[in-house]
């Protein structure tokens, strides 16, 4: 066993890896590769190749003979046929799909040949303005939060209550009725019907105060009329919770999954009818939390009041309550109060091109973006209508919010505020300088963490069964098997984290890739146990993720028919496990970290391996020529 720092020299000079971008153009689609991989490029968007099968058309008049011949010839075998005459192919070699299309083209037996590509569940709404609502639509074509990749997740649960503290909500709005909170202790016959005559007695049935409040209350005019003259608190209800996939109006965020399978609900807090007045806003917030809410979603600024900032940080703090707020529509470089309350999440607006809006409000404490430009939602007496501003970014927040919570009920507040910053997307950084070192991770004074991803917000909870490529953050945070064969891809300067107790499990025959420049984070509850294989580009870290002073447990290493590469890797707080993978080391970097190392008479090559304050545990292996200080 060593400690302090060493610089090992192996007997074997590795290679430098390198990889570099390449193009083919096959049946006028464009396909290009990068690292390892081939992507087709098709109405901007990339998808990967499957790297196992390709399709033709053979020639009219060839026999089955003939064809498995010419099948052989190529490195496949013939895996299926349909009755039009389409031949799906298994590749018998490492060569690429491409470049077997390639070869099967140049042959004039065959009439067509073609590369397949790995596509992705999608459900998109059936509600007659969801084209409509760019917002929810794919975040690298629109610049949205990708809520319909979101949905094949998870939709929204009726346990979790969101509070809308706003002008008021048409609770009786035919696209909003079905997700509104209903009190309890105020529904009499237990119907769960909103506005229900039936329960309306005049009694304080709960005993709170407050007469027949069955689905919230007007802090304004001390009742129970909760539509409001303004339009405003109905248009963020609409993007929180409008019914989803119903057949009509528009799609909210966490509104469930047709009127049978129900959202979020909502509880409503009129707080004002003009004028916001401060005084309301804190009764309002303990109400909501009295009554249930995990979530409040605020879309105002007003004047600084000490009684609404001490309310915001104790519900955080003592109820464990999920408070976000738009940041300002003035375009300065402050966020207005309340959004800039320690335990308030700051929201501002995003545009189509992935911008910050030019009015919204930016600077110290701005937590993400949100699309807060021509957002089409919910407007009284039934109506349709879109608009702008921030007030309309942060519901979008507060309703992924209410997704995480339906995935994850044991989430604290402070652990929605950690995923959806971790996961948001670093838009236009040609735009936008990122500086690292923030608590969750580069941060930027314009778009903070950068904009939401709804669908990444949730996480990956269930195993992966089938080929996988992630961008941007991801994380896990219990135990997921990537199985069945399967790949999983961490795309070139993604970042994935695991968390809590989670831990990446890679079982025989299936693979993980992680591209150049990826980083992953992970704590001494965490690890990545590969059973399979492992591919690791250039440049990847392994990084303990948080402040709490421990260490990454780490990448361990079971598969001995594996032979795995590492160049230019760095270890920071990370442990290393080997038990009998054929390793190779070049250029790399250990600091704070544990090498466990048991080869079994597997291969092992270390070259200008630099080690601080590490420990390498060797089991008697011999390591040759190194230095010290």
């Amino acid at each position: 066993m060593w400690h302090k720092k060493f610089l090992f020299s192996a007997l074997t000079i590795l290679g430098v890896l390198c990889s570099y971008a390449q193009t083919r153009l096959i049946n006028n689609i464009t396909y290009e590769k990068i690292g390892a991989k081939w992507y087709q490029l098709y109405n901007s968007r990339q998808y990967e190749v499957d790297k196992s099968i390709v399709t033709v058309k053979f020639v009219p008049g060839l026999t089955e003979s003939q064809k498995n011949t010419i099948a052989q010839n190529n490195l496949c075998t013939i895996l299926r046929s349909n009755s039009l005459g389409y031949y799906d192919l298994q590749i018998t070699s490492n060569k690429s799909a491409v470049d077997v299309v390639e070869d099967l083209l140049a042959n004039s037996s065959i009439a067509f040949a073609e590369p397949n590509t790995i596509g992705e569940f999608t459900a998109h709404a059936n509600d007659t303005y969801y084209w409509d609502q760019w917002h929810l639509q794919g975040e690298e074509i629109t610049g949205g939060i990708d809520a319909y990749k979101a949905w094949d997740k998870e939709n929204g649960n009726p346990n979790i209550t969101i509070a809308i503290l706003d002008s008021g909500t048409d609770i009786l709005h035919e696209d909003l009725k079905g997700n509104i909170w209903v009190n309890p202790g105020e529904d009499l016959d237990g119907d769960g019907v909103v506005w229900d005559l039936d329960d309306m007695n005049g009694i304080d049935d709960d005993g709170n105060g407050l007469i027949d409040d069955l689905s919230g209350w007007d802090f304004e005019n001390n009742n129970n009329d909760l539509p409001g003259p303004l339009f405003h608190g109905t248009r963020v209800a609409g993007i929180v919770g409008s019914e989803t996939n119903d057949m009509q109006g528009v799609a909210g965020v966490a509104g469930g999954w047709t009127q049978t399978d129900k959202g979020c609900k909502m509880l409503i807090g009129a707080i004002s009818e003009i004028g916001i007045n401060s005084a309301n806003v804190d009764d309002a917030i303990l109400y909501a939390v009295e009554k249930g809410a995990k979530i409040i979603t605020l879309s105002f600024g007003i004047g600084y009041s000490a009684a609404l900032e001490n309310t915001i940080n104790s519900v955080y703090i003592n109820n464990n309550c999920f408070i976000d707020c738009s940041s300002g529509n003035n375009g300065l470089a402050h966020i207005t109060f309340p959004a800039n309350v320690q335990h308030c999440f700051a929201v501002g607006a995003s545009n189509q091109n992935k911008l910050k809006v030019f009015t919204s409000s930016f600077g110290t404490g701005l937590m993400v973006v949100a699309p807060g430009v021509d957002i089409k939602s919910t407007v009284n007496n039934n109506t349709y209508g879109t608009d702008d501003g921030t007030s309309f970014s942060s519901p979008q927040v507060a309703a992924t919010a209410g997704l995480i919570l339906s995935r994850y009920p044991d989430f604290t507040a402070k652990d929605i505020e950690e995923v959806v910053c971790l996961t948001a997307a670093k838009i236009s950084p040609n735009t936008y300088t990122y500086v690292d070192g923030y608590e969750y991770g580069s941060w930027n004074y314009k778009v903070g963490y950068g904009k939401l991803n709804a669908d990444r917000a949730i996480g990956i909870k269930e195993d992966i069964t089938s080929n996988l490529t992630l961008k941007e953050g991801n994380y896990i945070c219990n135990e997921v098997h990537i199985s069945n064969n399967s790949t999983l891809t961490l795309s070139p300067k993604s970042r994935f984290y695991l968390l809590k107790t989670g831990k990446l499990i890679v079982d025989a025959g299936s693979t993980l890739i992680i591209e150049d420049n990826v980083t992953i984070n992970g704590n001494s509850s965490n690890k990545i146990i590969v059973n399979g294989n492992i591919q690791i580009g250039q440049n990847v870290t392994f990084n303990k993720y948080g402040n709490d002073g421990s260490y990454f447990d780490g990448l361990v290493l079971n598969n001995n028919n594996a032979q795995i590469t590492m160049n230019n890797i760095v270890f920071n707080n990370t442990n290393l496990k080997n038990y009998g993978t054929n390793i190779e080391i070049t250029n790399s970097e250990f600091y704070n970290s544990d090498m466990e190392i048991q080869m079994n008479n597997a291969p092992f090559e270390m070259n200008k391996v630099y080690f601080e304050s590490t420990t390498i545990n060797h089991y008697g292996l011999e390591i040759h020529s190194f230095t010290g200080e």
